[in-house]
């Protein structure tokens, strides 16, 4: 059991069992601490924010906790709502020999008209456990075109492969609409985008880096942002898929979860405030 900010919050554990591979991640919330592959941690951690209007960042899992958690073997899922807004929550993983593969489900429904949503990912993956030797880029070495784009990404190392993409669709009345991450940022300072979350003030990804170069060796992570205007009974829903590839067998030491809790901004669990207006 860990405590935060008055509130207790338990690490839940999910896991895929293969013969020849096993991958395990802890969720708290809407913030998975990491992934370990065949005895290796390989993730620094990812946490997943929303925004309304023009009011600051919050945690999906800041939001009152209205269904779940369901914890089903190798995947989690939990509701969190208010009265203008609610997010399903949902976390997978599965491993075949060498991979692991997680799948992150966000289903954001409205409760009325014109809420201007904002939905964030920042993931620190630290390959084969170790942080300050990986290089990130887009997959392909494709330079991004302006926004919406897509959000194919590769973080390598000498003994481990990243990759994720996402999709993205406005669910309603009229049918599903595409929509493409609105901004990104990869970049070789983490805590400075665990920091645009948790300032204070409502923010947009600097859709960095324009070009082909990746980025690295570095201690690298990547955001990404998805902006949607909704109508009461319009759902968001967000697909991030991720794989990871690894020969790597061993016994990483975890990093200690109070710690991590604390990289990933989940003391700043509390309210948010409606109506915000978010400047493009």
């Amino acid at each position: 059991m860990i405590a935060f900010a008055g509130k207790p919050a338990q690490a839940l554990e999910i896991s895929d069992m293969l013969a020849g591979s096993e991958a395990s991640a802890n969720v708290v919330g809407s913030s998975i601490l990491d992934w370990v592959l065949n005895g290796a941690n390989h993730s620094g951690g990812a946490s997943y924010y929303y925004g309304i209007g023009s009011s600051p960042e919050a945690l999906i899992s800041s939001l009152p906790l209205i269904g779940g958690p369901t914890l089903a073997g190798n995947s989690v899922n939990a509701t969190y709502g208010n009265g203008e807004l609610a997010i399903d929550f949902g976390v997978e993983i599965t491993a075949v020999p060498g991979v692991s593969s997680m799948t992150v489900t966000m289903n954001a429904t409205s409760s009325s008209n014109n809420l201007d949503l904002s939905i964030f990912e920042v993931h620190n993956m630290n390959l084969s456990g170790t942080a300050g030797d990986d290089t990130i880029g887009f997959a392909g070495g494709s330079t991004p075109p302006p926004p919406p784009q897509p959000s194919n990404v590769e973080q390598t190392d000498a003994d481990s492969t990243f990759t994720q993409n996402s999709e993205a669709s406005i669910l309603g009345g009229v049918g599903g609409t595409d929509v493409f991450p609105s901004h990104w940022e990869l970049s070789a300072n983490p805590a400075a985008l665990l920091a645009l979350m948790t300032d204070g003030d409502a923010d947009t990804l600097a859709d960095t880096p324009n070009d082909t170069n990746p980025i690295g060796a570095a201690d690298v992570a990547h955001a990404f942002q998805w902006d949607a205007s909704l109508m009461s009974d319009d759902t968001l829903q967000i697909i991030v898929r991720k794989q990871l590839r690894s020969d790597l067998v061993g016994e990483v030491i975890p990093e200690p979860v109070t710690s991590m809790l604390s990289l990933l901004g989940l003391a700043v669990i509390g309210g948010t405030a409606a109506g915000r207006r978010r400047s493009a």
